[in-house]
């Protein structure tokens, strides 16, 4: 192996094609929360990790609060560092020459790694996020265009004071880019009048439109399909915000607070984790002044079970009057589900999603792959970091068959803080 093709120079070129690819293309990464969990945790906790999320407050009025104190409600939302994501090639001698082939094959490792990281993120925003956003028509018809569909998703953010300081982005499917692309670039929808050179690299359609910060094309944005089977609630339901439950042997642990099962009076045969719905009359409340919204709250399925269906948000009742002042501070819906309530779906026809989200909404947890210390002496590798994205690239090599082999593997977890903050657009639903 020539001089310039020692083990330093591989790591070199190596991890510099992986930054120039994640470098250059960050449309979902940069729309996200970056969080690292923290080796220790996760060392003791098979790679799990918990995550406070906002507290809420009430506020009182008097001079004299004698009595009136509230507690700390410190919720929680749990994650999971899984399996890392790899590619692993093998090269023979006659390969590698020069470093051009074995770049190559490196920037074509990061750009699949990249790409499947945002269609996995984008794919965990269409399913487990509970804002939906849904019309009749179809984007580019005559009652119903793009704009239209971004701003009721825009207002509907304000309407619920929802934190958009960070701002809102929306991913839009080839086929809506086609049907409405248009519209947002020609008309008035239009309040930026210049975009980064970079644009059309990112797939950015817009920014700055319909209260959108940044509107994108995307490719790998997930089908919705339909959902018609018919279901009711079994008994009335009474959620409270949940901070920790106890453990078999009676110790309080966390308890991830986005979740509440519903049992229902029919077979849950046939409905899919990611299907939206909602219930009549259960209207949205605004997060702090509690005020009761024009629309029905939306859900997501995460999970079914027999006769029980487990969905996101955590449904917490204004009304319930088994909850405290301060767990009502936690309140997203008017009033409490009930009794023969009937779950209407909002994804009535199979369509390709669109992605709409506040910025903060969804967390990319990341850690090092740990193997920096005396387990592995001889392994030729190095850790690199990206942005929030940690990875690690490794080499070995083969006398047998003068080969050498070398894998590059991701360490991430898409993660749903802000269930009611992130979700879809769907048009053309029954």
């Amino acid at each position: 192996m020539s001089s310039s093709l020692n083990e330093g120079a591989l790591i070199t070129y190596g991890i510099d094609e992986i930054v120039k690819v994640f470098e250059g293309v960050h449309t979902l990464t940069d729309m996200t929360q970056a969080y690292d969990p923290g080796a220790a945790s996760l060392q003791r906790s098979a790679n799990q990790y918990w995550k406070p999320i906002q507290q809420q407050a009430v506020v009182k009025e008097g001079w004299d609060l004698t009595g009136q104190q509230d507690g700390v409600l410190e919720l929680s939302i749990q994650g999971s560092l899984g399996d890392p994501t790899n590619t692993y090639r093998q090269l023979r001698a006659d390969d590698v020459r020069d470093e051009t082939a074995y770049r190559r094959a490196v920037r074509a490792d990061a750009m699949r790694l990249l790409g499947d990281m945002e269609a996995k993120g984008l794919s965990t925003a269409a399913t487990y996020g509970s804002f939906c956003v849904t019309d009749s028509a179809a984007f580019g018809s005559a009652d119903f265009d793009l704009w239209d569909g971004l701003s009721t998703c825009t207002t509907r953010m304000e309407d619920t004071e929802f934190n958009i300081d960070d701002g809102v982005c929306a991913f839009l499917n080839p086929d809506a880019y086609r049907a409405g692309g248009k519209n947002l670039i020609t008309s008035n929808a239009r309040f930026s009048q210049n975009l980064p050179d970079d644009a059309y690299k990112q797939n950015l359609l817009q920014n700055r439109v319909a209260g959108f910060d940044d509107v994108y094309s995307h490719p790998k944005l997930q089908r919705v399909t339909a959902q018609a089977t018919s279901l009711t609630v079994n008994g009335d339901q009474s959620f409270a915000p949940q901070a920790t439950e106890l453990a078999n042997n009676g110790s309080p642990v966390p308890f991830d607070n986005r979740y509440a099962t519903i049992p229902t009076n029919e077979a849950t045969t046939g409905i899919n984790v990611g299907d939206k719905f909602y219930i009549a009359n259960v209207f949205a409340v605004s997060l702090d002044e509690k005020i009761q919204l024009d629309y029905e709250q939306t859900f997501t399925v995460t999970s079914v079970g027999t006769n029980e269906i487990t969905v996101s948000p955590r449904p917490i009742a204004l009304d319930d009057a088994a909850l405290s002042d301060l767990e009502k501070a936690y309140a997203n819906i008017n009033t409490t589900i009930s009794n023969g309530d009937t779950i209407v779906w909002l994804n009535t026809a199979a369509r390709r999603s669109n992605v709409v989200m506040a910025k903060d909404a969804m967390v990319l947890a990341s850690s090092p792959i740990p193997l920096n210390h005396e387990l592995f002496p001889n392994l030729f590798a190095e850790q690199f970091q990206v942005g929030p994205i940690n990875g690690i690239i490794a080499f070995n090599g083969n006398i047998d068959d003068f080969t050498g082999s070398y894998r590059i593997g991701l360490w991430y977890d898409w993660n749903i803080e802000k269930p009611e903050q992130i979700g879809v657009l769907l048009d053309a639903q029954a």
